[in-house]
């Protein structure tokens, strides 16, 4: 799998954070790099399921006609969900 470097940098900073927080003396872009997969999945799951409350949001709202065909935006859903 391809390295995001920008996501690559923010995990390393992330372990080095904890690492000096708890103690623990390590290579913080190692440590990110031999867990790059296991982040990656994880934050694809949570985009998944972003995803999902916000087509479950959408779908909660009544049904409206809208003559320019638009999708409500987020900003419209704030505060209409069940």
């Amino acid at each position: 799998m391809e390295r995001n470097p920008l996501v690559l940098n923010l995990f390393a900073d992330l372990i080095a954070l904890e690492g000096d927080r708890l103690g623990v003396p390590l290579r913080p872009l190692d440590a990110a790099d031999a867990c790059y997969e296991k982040l990656y999945e994880v934050l694809q799951q949570e985009a998944y399921e972003v995803v999902l409350d916000i087509q479950e949001a959408r779908d909660s709202l009544p049904c409206w006609e809208n003559p320019t065909g638009d999708v409500p935006e987020l900003s419209e859903l704030v505060g209409r969900c069940r």
